[in-house]
C-alpha cells in the first residue's frame, strides 16, 4: 500500500501524464512533474522510504526518477532552485529576492547579481541582511500531525535517549512498540532515567499514544516519574501534553503544552523560564514550552531535556506551596 509522499507523487504524475495526452493541451509536448523540498527536511527526502522501494535509491528523488517515465520528473532542493534562479538571472525583481532571503532564510551561494545595480548604501544593507539570516530564528513553526512522520520522530527521540545512556547497544534495534528504559548519561551527581512505551487499546477514553516519562535518581518503577510526555500516534490531540514541531528550515523540536497534573497550562507557561514558541496547530496557533531540538547533538539534547525536567520540578514545588 502506497503512503505519503509517494501516494501524492503518484497522483500528480498521473495528472501530468493525462495533461500531456489531452487534446486540449496542444502547447506542450512534454508535461513534467517538479518536486521541490527543503534540503534539511530529512523526513521527506530520505527517511520515509517503503521497504519495497528502498532498492531503487536512497532518496525520494532517486526513487521516483526511476519510477517515472524519462524526462517526466525532476526533484530539486529549494536552496538549489533558489541559487539556480540567481545564476541564470531569471528572478522577477529585487524585491522578490529580498523576500525569499528574509522569509525563508535563503542564503545565496555567491553575491547576488542585482547588488551591482544598487547604490552603495543599499549594497551594505543587503549584505548585512544576508549575513543575519544565518542566525535569525525561523518565523513559523507547525505541529507534526502525520502518523508516519510522528512514528519516525518518536523512534528517533527514543534512540536519542538510548545512545546517550547505559543502553546504547539498543540503538536502532527496537521496534516502535518495544518497551524500553535507560539511565541517561548526565553526570555522576545528577542521575535521570527515561522510560518509553507505546500505549494502544487502553481502557476507558484514553487514546493511543507514545508514552515518554522521566524521573530523577536510579530507575525503580514508572510510578515515580516526575514528567510524563504523551504524544498522539496520529493527528492533533490537545489533551496530550507532548508534541513534535517543525520550523521553516526543517528542524524538529520536542515541546510541551504546559498542562500538568492538577495544574493549568496558564500557571505553568507564565512561570516557565525557558524558551517558548508559537506553532500552527490545525487552524489555531498554540504556545508551547520548548524542551529540546532533535537536530542538536546528543549531549546538548540531553542537557536541554534535564533543564526542562528541573523547570518542571521547580514549578511543581511552587504550585504545591501556593496554599
Amino acid at each position: 500500500m502506497a503512503f505519503d509522499p509517494f501516494r501524492q507523487l503518484m497522483r500528480l504524475q498521473i495528472l501530468a501524464s493525462e495533461m500531456e495526452k489531452s487534446q486540449k493541451n496542444k502547447k506542450s509536448d512534454i508535461v513534467s512533474l517538479l518536486m521541490v523540498t527543503p534540503k534539511e527536511n530529512n523526513s521527506i527526502n530520505n527517511d520515509i522510504i517503503p521497504q519495497g522501494l528502498g532498492s531503487l535509491g536512497k532518496s525520494i528523488f532517486e526513487i521516483w526518477e526511476k519510477i517515472a517515465q524519462k524526462d517526466r520528473f525532476k526533484g530539486v532542493h529549494r536552496e538549489d532552485l533558489f541559487n539556480l534562479t540567481i545564476e541564470n538571472e531569471c528572478y522577477p525583481n529585487q524585491e522578490w529576492l529580498n523576500y525569499l532571503v528574509q522569509r525563508y532564510n535563503m542564503v545565496p551561494y555567491k553575491t547576488l547579481p542585482f547588488i551591482k545595480e544598487v547604490k552603495d548604501i543599499e549594497i551594505k544593507e543587503v549584505k548585512d541582511m544576508i549575513e543575519k539570516t544565518e542566525t535569525v530564528l525561523p518565523q513559523r513553526y507547525a505541529v507534526v500531525d502525520n502518523p508516519i512522520e510522528i512514528e519516525l520522530l518518536q523512534t528517533e527521540l527514543r534512540d536519542k535517549f538510548l545512545e546517550n545512556s547505559n543502553e546504547v547497544d539498543q540503538v536502532g534495534k527496537l521496534p516502535v512498540d518495544q518497551w524500553s528504559v535507560c539511565q541517561l548519561d548526565v553526570s555522576d551527581d545528577n542521575k535521570v532515567w527515561y522510560l518509553y512505551n507505546l500505549h494502544t487499546d487502553m481502557p476507558g477514553t484514553r487514546e493511543d499514544r507514545y508514552w515518554n516519562i522521566f524521573g530523577s535518581g536510579e530507575y525503580t518503577h514508572w510510578k515515580y516519574a516526575e514528567l510524563e510526555l504523551n504524544i498522539p500516534v496520529a493527528g492533533i490531540d490537545r489533551r496530550m501534553q507532548g508534541a513534535f514541531v517543525k520550523d521553516d528550515a526543517g528542524k524538529r523540536y520536542l515541546v510541551h503544552r504546559g498542562g500538568l497534573f492538577r495544574m493549568t497550562r496558564k500557571f505553568f507557561i507564565e512561570r516557565f523560564n525557558g524558551n517558548k514558541i508559537v506553532a500552527g496547530e490545525g487552524k489555531k496557533l498554540q504556545e508551547f514550552a520548548l524542551i529540546a531540538c532533535l537536530d542538536d547533538d546528543g549531549e546538548k539534547f540531553i542537557q536541554d531535556v534535564v533543564k526542562f525536567l528541573n523547570e518542571v520540578k521547580r514549578i511543581k514545588t511552587e504550585f504545591n506551596n501556593k496554599g
